[in-house]
């Protein structure tokens, strides 16, 4: 810390500075003396305490032009690398590169690294030097590092938490320059390098300089041409006055950050703060010296802000920078209301005063303006303008030029000379723009933001805030070091404005428009709001969409914005005017009918046009018009005009147009016959048909009933209608002549003869026609004759072959007609030939064989054919004529022929047709393939074309002959062979060439792993891969990526990646569908370099270095490693901190991390022995340097400061090479002596190496002698105990009389017949095997053996525990075969076996240790021994669990297992451990007999308790008990005692009980399962109070034996449930004896109360009592101790409190209450008098008996089962208990009248008509009794089980039972 600008001289002041800087804050007077000591004694040496210590401990620089190499033992960051060495120079340079400098100084840049610290021409003196120093972080030189952190920490703000850890300290002490401009003057400065190992900071310290007549530089140079800095004034003469600048604070004081080229963001101060007082305002000659300790003022300083701002970007905001000001700087304004203004006023002689306005001009504010830091006034007030000052008026008739650096530089009057009052104090308006002259300012302000944009919060006031609080820190310290603090914090609330949900509305009826309410929008994270918006909730809004938009606005001009979307739809329809109505048209045919109408008119609300759709269903759509007309066709016709609006709303106009049918069906045509013999007739009809119509008017032109003549006559029927519209139909009558004319004369029918073709003539005599209608008659002549004009009507014609029709057709005028008709026949003779033949060829050949029949001979019979071919003959293919003649006698000649084709319908036939063929590709694009041609042949034995075809993909490589190159896919080849009769054939087959081999992948990228530092996306390249197929033909390539950002990963090989797994996909698909892939990962993972942090390593004693080993930097988020650092682990390095760095580089994307951590070496003083005076020879252990060591040799315990060191010694630190040395031991006197020394003085005595032995007898000498057992005395045996273990003594003797101690202690607690503390009898245990393993650690094997413990423990050869090494606990020879007493290990020893075998079977305990532990051994036992230790604990005496166990207990010994350095646990194969069988311990204990482990406690409850976690019980011989568990502690057996034996016979009774329990429980359950059953069957025995009382008591009852049977022993073990089985018992048992007290109380008021009680709802009330106050009983104790109910050896509550409130106190209250009750009850009925006496005994004992039953009375012989009657208590409690239920059976049921009575009629049915009487006595009474019953019990120390039952008659009727 500095003070005043000064630091304190020597080691003396700097331990006194140490001292008041870390009191300085409290402010006291004391330290203020004290600061004003220090300073008063450092001012005659001010010039000094500019510097660090140099000299003591530094070298020496010889003088020359080579500078002196130094070797760094930390890597040095200087700008862009780091060195491990550096050159100091004369010159005043220190040089990183160059050894040889040069003694003049050079401009920067330079090109090599340096620190031009007053780099000159420098010559040394005889009294001169230059020397360096290094220093590393070591106690003695803690204050040095201090007072430099001090200087670096107040400069830079950012790095408060700097801890240096090596120093350079290069000093250039009293050298003169090789020219000087003056003579005798001589130059002292300093650099100090300081640095971390990763910032670096260089410190420039100049107490006296020298100008030289050359140039000087000061500053430094990277040596990279780039970064370099001169101080102002470097190079020039101005240099020199660098002594009394600064640019942090503290004059002739400099400081760089070196490690950085951004060396002036963090710094404090960026231009040199010039010292603001000279050289005159000092005197040295005045002894009153003035201390500033006030700390700077601040004006200004901003308030803390709330500021709203959005998460998505920084807020902007600007505030005014307070303003620091310190008396130190001479002026101050006052009154103003800003910082920059105010009345000035002037410090002097220790007092504010102010200035006269006399002369004040803007030249003299602006100097007290750029005094204060700003640039200049702006107004010089004069007349107080800014208020009166009072006190002195110091400066008056002041006059500036304006080029001073202070007012106090001016001219003016002297000090305190004026002629003014205080209304002529002069002020000024300072300039406030943000610009600061640093060189003016008296007080350094550093300036800290915790801005999110670090570069974006300035110092002048203004930056850029994320969302939170961001402090703002201005620390101002005035030149003596004096700070103060402005701090405010600004924060940015993220706000928010939400809109309202968008609003859709329909608009009001009748309307385009509709009002809009809704809600403002809600402003998050701001109380205020003022909103703005497009629209008010509650305007009007046409149809469509309109978007609504707040805006809030804030004062920091931050606009918030939302907006949400108004929908106004139209949900009314339009509406229709005049819309037509149906109507209904005639027409009186099929035709259409023209209507038309008024179109209808559609409007909306919308004002807008309604779009119009018109439908029509007329039958010519064309002729149906939208605008009101249109034709229409028979039947309905819906016409529809639809309106839809621009909303889509629709209305409708529909009307039908029906057109209707009216027609006059007039009868049909009348066609009538003359009568027979005229040409009229009278023709009747009925008249016409009107349909469609209902009135008829017909008008005709005939009537019905006239004659007609002969032809047509048309009648017509009119009707008309009103509407004048006439329907017309009409019909003809036509009458008929139907009678034929009459012939006469008509030829007959003639045959002729003739050899056709001729025709032969022939005549005859025409007939003659007549008609009955007199009219002429029409007579047609028709003739067959070939040549029509030789046949003629008048009787003549000539006449072919065949059948000639000669026809005379008379018709009359009515056509009828009558015929004369004759047929000329003209025979042909003539020869008809079979049609023609068409055949095919017979199969395979070239003819075929032709069968006809003879040709017919028509016209004659006889025939003498001649032909060319015969039937049967064999023709060829193709065609032929067969010809056949017939010759007549009279040389007629008659000849016919047929063709005969014979055709070839057989196809080619085919031979050797190849098959279908799959081929399979090779690397090739086609694959080659032959074949044998097919051979077509043909039946008719010419060739066959054919016709050759081929589907492959180079048609000229496939050929007819055979062969042919194939391509992938199906290529079909075709033979098409074709005869010349056009006969087809064909062969085909199909060549398949398949493709099964995927495209080829090459250069498939391999998965890759990019590391990056941050979580940002990494950009990745690689060669995308080749996808080829052996088809030649492209691959089709599919390509896919799961990265981040999808369009910045491409195909064709880069992307960007996030942090995971991205999967890139290329999927190649050839033109046959196979398939191939090319998937790699692209795995970004966020490494990171975390280096160990290593504790101080201490060099071995006496040497002064060490090998240093560590774990290698955790590299996060990769798996390998390929460090580079500056050390390995191993090296050795000298005493002292260096820094070592690792560097972990990435390939894959170039990536570098690093990290660094300090190696830090202590050295050692050596064991060493000195002899003091008081108590002789000492001796010391090895102790760090830098520590204060205590002697082994401790005082005695019969002194004052026993256990305290008899002397303690320093081993100080000291310079290289020594670095340590013992310094002189201080005795320390140990007290009085003490005559005696108890064991409570003990526990606080400090044990160590030295007294641990001595501590470890005295405790074992004591607790022989004294049997204190109490816990305050165990306590404390176990607290030295402790103590002993932890002094680490492994002396052998010491653990023989710890050992000692602990069997002391466990013969005192048995002796007491008490037991230890559980905690701390598990503490005690704990020391035994730490010291037991302390000694065996150390080197020495234990074998010591106590009454109640021994102890063995060796070191083995690891090879030897394959065989099952083993310990064990075996009879001594000497004791024979007598075995240790209980508690005792007399007469044992223990021995150790290397191979199980080898162990004795006749062993007290013993632990085998698995074969296979050599597997659970760590390396480092592969060249080391096995220590391994083995306790016997006589039994477990000092393993209490702190819970008592009633139950089970520890049968024999505790032993137990250690392997040192390994921890035994899940092991593959389990440890052995053998015990021998207890003694006296029946087959049923062993059955009880767990294995168990003890556990320890925690260290919150630090008793432990046994477990049965990883242990079992192993199938053993009945003379041991083994044991086999999965880990190493310590052991024993558990053995169930639950049951009690007599001590005189050793007979146990406890069986028999049980079995007494067990029957009578059974025969109550038949017996009450009877009882119930009975009374629940038959009403007359289930009505009455006391029976249903008695009813409720046996099912509580019954339900209580079946419980108790079923689950109190078989529910054993199951957790939960047998905690349901214990409380349901619980429960149980109160009901039963409530039920019993109900019944006590009913039998009270029936007997003894003269007026019974009638109780409305008794027994709803005595249900509620007697089932419901047990269940909240239960519940409390349940909720209250559930561990109670959890026991392992029966299912019921366990002995203790919980059992003696929840069951054992109601049960004898319940049966206080009883036996009261049964006194008074059988007081009354011993009233009562029976006829004889001995009929009285019975019936009286008989009652007694019934009540005593259903009051439980038996239950009290459960409370005297206490001492020596225990046995037969239990055993009446058993007997009458378990019985209880038969005895309610037997009084209730089989000797109960009433009962015997009410069963008779159910018995003579199932004796089956005989008569089955139960005897019935009819002179005696029934009898009304109360039963009790106790659960049995299956063992000594089980509680008791209560029932409760109740039965009686009503009260009337038990009384007239009774009496």
């Amino acid at each position: 810390m500095d003070y005043g600008g000064q630091s304190c001289p020597n080691e003396f002041i700097q331990r006194l500075c140490v001292f008041i800087e870390s009191r300085i804050m409290a402010s006291s007077p004391m330290t203020i003396l004290l600061l004003a000591v220090c300073l008063l004694v450092t001012a005659s040496n001010a010039q000094d305490d500019i510097l660090f210590p140099f000299g003591e401990g530094s070298s020496l620089v010889p003088y020359g032009y080579v500078c002196t190499k130094v070797s760094i033992p930390i890597s040095f960051p200087f700008f862009v690398q780091n060195y491990t060495s550096l050159y100091v120079c004369h010159h005043g340079v220190i040089s990183f590169s160059q050894q040889n400098v040069g003694d003049h100084a050079q401009a920067f840049p330079l090109g090599f690294p340096l620190l031009a610290v007053y780099w000159s021409h420098i010559r040394p003196t005889s009294q001169g030097n230059v020397t360096y120093r290094q220093l590393h972080r070591i106690s003695s030189d803690e204050a040095i590092f201090d007072r430099a952190e001090t200087v670096i920490r107040r400069a830079f703000g950012s790095h408060l938490q700097f801890k240096a850890s090596w120093m350079l300290i290069a000093t250039w002490f009293n050298n003169t320059l090789s020219h000087p401009r003056g003579q005798g003057t001589t130059s002292t400065f300093q650099a100090v390098l300081v640095t971390d190992g990763d910032l670096s900071f260089a410190i420039y310290n100049f107490k006296e300089l020298a100008q030289d007549l050359f140039q000087t530089q000061v500053g430094y140079d990277a040596g990279d041409g780039t970064t370099y800095y001169s101080v102002p004034g470097s190079m020039t003469d101005q240099i020199y006055s660098i002594i009394n600048a600064t640019n942090i604070g503290t004059r002739g004081r400099w400081l760089f950050r070196t490690d950085t080229q951004d060396t002036e963001h963090d710094l404090g101060i960026t231009a040199p703060l010039f010292d603001s007082y000279s050289s005159n305002d000092y005197d040295s000659s005045s002894s009153d010296i003035t201390f500033d300790t006030e700390p700077p003022t601040i004006n200004n300083c901003p308030t803390d802000v709330i500021i709203p701002g959005l998460s998505t970007r920084p807020v902007s905001y600007t505030w005014s920078p307070p303003f620091f000001s310190d008396s130190s700087a001479g002026v101050r304004l006052v009154g103003g209301s800003v910082p920059s203004e105010g009345r000035v006023e002037v410090f002097y002689d220790g007092q504010w005063g102010t200035v006269c306005d006399d002369g004040w001009y803007i030249t003299d504010a602006s100097v007290v303006c750029r005094q204060l830091g700003f640039t200049g006034a702006t107004n010089a007030w004069l007349s107080a303008h800014f208020g009166e000052g009072t006190g002195q008026i110091f400066m008056d008739d002041i006059n500036c030029d304006g080029n001073e650096k202070r007012l106090q530089d001016c001219a003016f009057g002297g000090w305190g000379d004026h002629n003014c009052y205080h209304a002529e104090d002069a002020s000024v308006t300072c300039n406030t723009d943000r610009s600061f002259n640093n060189s003016y300012r008296s007080v350094v302000v550093v300036f800290g933001c915790l801005a999110s944009v670090s570069n974006e919060c300035h110092q002048d006031g203004y930056g850029t805030f994320s969302v939170g609080d961001t402090e703002v820190m201005y620390n101002g310290t005035d030149k003596s070091g004096n700070q103060n603090f402005c701090n405010f914090t600004i924060t940015v609330k993220e706000v928010n404005l939400v809109c309202p949900l968008n609003i859709t509305l329909p608009t009001e009826a009748g309307s385009d428009t509709t009002r809009v309410n809704w809600t403002e929008p809600v402003l998050t994270g701001w109380d205020e709001t003022n909103f703005t918006s497009t629209a008010q909730s509650g305007d009007v809004f046409r149809i469509g969409s309109q978007r609504v938009t707040y805006h809030q606005r804030f004062a920091s001009s931050l606009i918030l914005t939302c907006s949400f979307e108004i929908v106004i739809v139209d949900v009314e329809p339009p509406t229709v005017k005049d819309c037509p109505s149906d109507v209904t048209l005639f027409i009186n045919s099929t035709n259409q009918i023209p209507h038309s109408w008024v179109a209808p008119v559609f409007s909306d609300n919308s004002g807008q046009s309604v779009v119009v759709v018109f439908g029509c269903l007329a039958t010519v759509s064309n002729d149906c018009h939208q605008d009101g007309y249109g034709t229409f066709s028979v039947g309905d016709t819906k016409v529809t005009y639809n309106g839809t609006d621009k909303s889509g709303n629709l209305n409708f106009c529909n009307f039908t147009v029906t057109v209707k049918e009216v027609n006059l069906v007039c009868p049909l045509n009348l066609t009538l016959p003359t009568e027979a013999g005229s040409n009229t007739t009278r023709v009747n009809w009925t008249e016409p048909v009107l349909t469609g119509w209902d009135e008829t008017n017909f008008t005709s032109t005939a009537q019905s009933g006239d004659v007609f003549r002969i032809g047509s006559q048309r009648v017509t029927y009119h009707q008309r209608f009103a509407s004048g519209q006439i329907l017309t139909c009409s019909f003809e009558i036509n009458v008929v002549d139907v009678e034929p004319p009459t012939v006469k004369d008509c030829p007959s029918d003639v045959t002729l003869f003739t050899n056709s073709p001729n025709q032969i003539p022939y005549s005859w005599i025409p007939p003659s026609f007549d008609d009955n209608s007199g009219q002429s008659l029409d007579v047609v002549f028709g003739c067959l004759a070939t040549v029509s004009d030789k046949c003629h009507q008048d009787g003549n014609g000539t006449f072919s072959v065949g059948d000639t029709e000669v026809m005379y057709n008379g018709t009359d005028a009515s056509g009828n007609q009558n015929f004369c008709n004759f047929t000329i026949t003209v025979k042909e003779v003539n020869l008809v030939c079979p049609l023609n033949i068409t055949l095919p060829t017979e199969a395979g050949s070239n003819t075929t064989r032709v069968n006809w029949t003879e040709p017919v001979l028509t016209g004659w019979d006889e025939t003498n054919f001649t032909s060319s071919a015969q039937s049967g003959d064999v023709f060829p293919i193709g065609s032929q004529r067969v010809t056949y003649h017939q010759r007549f006698a009279s040389s007629l000649i008659l000849t016919c022929s047929f063709e005969i084709v014979i055709v070839d319908v057989e196809p080619p036939t085919v031979k050797d047709c190849p098959s279908d063929v799959t081929l399979f590709t090779n690397s090739t694009n086609q694959i080659p393939h032959s074949w044998v041609a097919p051979v077509f042949s043909d039946n008719s034995g010419q060739s066959v074309a054919v016709l050759f075809g081929c589907l492959a993909t180079v048609s000229n490589d496939c050929h007819r002959d055979g062969n042919g190159t194939f391509s992938v896919g199906d290529t079909e080849v075709t033979y098409n062979g074709t005869d010349r009769s056009g006969n087809q054939n064909f062969c085909n087959f199909t060549v398949t060439v398949k493709d099964t081999t995927p495209p080829w992948v090459e250069q498939c990228p391999d998965d890759v792993t990019i590391p990056t530092r941050l979580a940002d996306q990494v950009g990745y390249t690689w060669v995308p891969p080749v996808f080829s197929d052996n088809s030649g033909q492209p691959v089709d390539v599919v390509f896919g990526c799961l990265a981040t950002v999808s369009n910045e990963c491409h195909q064709d090989g880069n992307g960007t990646f996030s942090v995971g797994d991205t999967e890139v996909m290329y999927n190649g698909t050839d033109r046959s569908v196979n398939q191939n892939f090319c998937n790699f990962t692209v795995t970004v993972t966020e490494v990171g370099l975390t280096c160990p942090v290593l504790e101080v390593v201490p060099a071995s004693p006496g040497e002064n270095s060490s090998s240093v080993f560590w774990k290698d930097p955790d590299v996060t988020g990769w798996d390998g490693s390929n460090f580079t650092s500056t050390a390995k682990s191993g090296d050795v390095f000298e005493i002292g901190t260096r820094n070592v760095t690792y560097d972990q580089w990435f390939g894959v994307n170039n990536l570098q991390l690093t990290c660094s951590f300090n190696v830090s070496v202590v050295g050692q003083c050596v064991n060493d022995k000195t002899n003091d005076t008081r108590h002789g020879d000492l001796s010391w252990l090895a102790t760090i340097a830098g520590t204060e060591a205590k002697s082994v040799q401790r005082c005695e315990l019969q002194t004052k400061k026993a256990g305290h060191p008899k002397a303690t010694r320093n081993c100080s630190t000291a310079a290289s090479p020594l670095y340590f040395s013992w310094e002189d031991h201080v005795g320390q006197s140990c007290g009085e002596s003490e005559d005696t020394i108890s064991v409570e003085q003990v526990v606080e005595v400090p044990v160590s190496a030295g007294n641990a032995k001595e501590v470890a007898v005295f405790l074992s000498k004591q607790t022989f002698s004294s049997s204190d057992s109490s816990d305050d005395n165990v306590e404390d045996i176990s607290t030295i105990l402790d103590n002993i273990v932890k002094a680490e003594s492994g002396d052998v003797e010491v653990t023989e009389a710890v050992i000692q101690t602990v069997a002391n202690v466990i013969t005192n607690v048995q002796e007491s017949q008490g037991t230890a503390d559980s905690t701390t009898s598990s503490a005690i245990v704990k020391s035994v095997e730490q010291q037991v393993s302390l000694t065996l650690q150390q080197g020495g094997n234990v074998s010591i053996q106590q009454e109640t413990i021994h102890v063995k423990a060796v070191s083995i050869d690891p090879q030897k525990a394959s065989n099952g090494f083993s310990f064990a606990s075996v009879q001594q020879e000497s004791a024979g075969s007598r075995s240790p007493q209980e508690g005792s290990l007399d007469g044992t020893e223990v021995k150790t076996f290397t191979n199980a075998s080898e162990v004795p079977k006749d062993v007290v305990a013993s632990i085998q240790l698995p074969a296979s532990i050599l597997d659970h051994l760590p390396p480092a036992f592969a060249n080391a021994s096995l220590k391994i230790s083995f306790i016997v604990y006589a039994d477990d005496t000092l393993f209490q669990t702190g819970v008592k166990n009633l139950t089970s207990k520890v049968a024999g010994s505790v032993v137990s297992l250690a392997v040192e350095g390994v921890e035994l646990k899940n092991l593959t194969d389990p440890v052995v451990i053998d015990f021998k069988t207890p003694t006296n311990a029946s087959e049923e204990d062993l059955d009880t007999i767990q294995c168990t482990f003890w556990e320890f406690g925690s260290e919150e409850d630090e008793a432990g308790s046994w477990s049965t976690d990883g242990c079992k019980r192993a199938d053993t011989p009945t003379d041991k008990v083994s044991c086999e568990c999965n880990h190493a502690t310590n052991f024993a057996i558990l053995m169930d005692v639950k049951g009690q034996k007599r001590t005189d016979d050793g007979l146990s009774f406890t069986p028999a009980l049980d079995l007494i329990s067990q029957i009578g429980g059974a025969l109550s359950v038949i017996a009450l399962s009877l009882t119930l059953v009975i009374y629940l069957s038959i009403r007359k025995l289930r009505t009455g109070k006391s029976r249903q009382i008695f009813i409720h008591f046996c099912f509580s009852l019954l339900l209580l034996y079946l419980v108790f049977l079923a689950g109190v022993d078989n529910a054993r073990g199951s957790g939960g449930g047998c905690v349901f089985v214990g409380a349901l018992l619980h429960y149980l048992t109160l009901t039963t004896m409530m039920w019993m007290a109900v019944e006590a109380r009913n039998m009270y008021v029936s007997t003894v109360k003269v007026f019974p009680e009638d109780t409305p709802l008794y027994m709803v009330k005595a249900g509620l009592l007697a089932w419901g106050s047990p269940f909240i009983l239960l519940i409390i104790t349940l909720s209250a101790a559930t561990d109670s109910y959890r026991n392992e050896h029966y299912c019921f509550i366990s002995p203790g409190l919980a059992m003696y409130l929840g069951l054992l106190t109601p049960i004898a209250l319940i049966l206080l209450h009883n036996v009261i009750t049964f006194i008074l009850v059988m007081r009354s009925l011993l009233k009562v008098k029976e006829a004889s006496r001995s009929e009285q005994i019975t019936k009286r004992l008989q009652n007694a008996v019934g009540i005593s039953a259903l009051m439980g009375l038996t239950w009290c012989f459960g409370f005297l089962a206490i001492e020596g009657a225990t046995f037969a208590f239990q055993l009446l409690f058993c007997l009458f208990n378990s019985l209880q239920g038969v005895l309610v059976g037997v009084m209730f049921c089989a000797r109960r009248e009433e009962v015997r009575v009410a069963i008779a009629p159910y018995l003579r049915r199932i004796c089956c008509g005989r008569e089955c009487r139960l005897p019935i006595h009819r002179d005696e009474k029934p009898t009304s009794l109360t039963t009790s019953q106790t659960a049995p019990n299956t063992m000594s120390t089980a509680p008791t089980t209560n029932l409760d039952i109740s039965v009686s008659a009503s009260p009337r009727e038990a009384e007239t039972e009774i009496r």
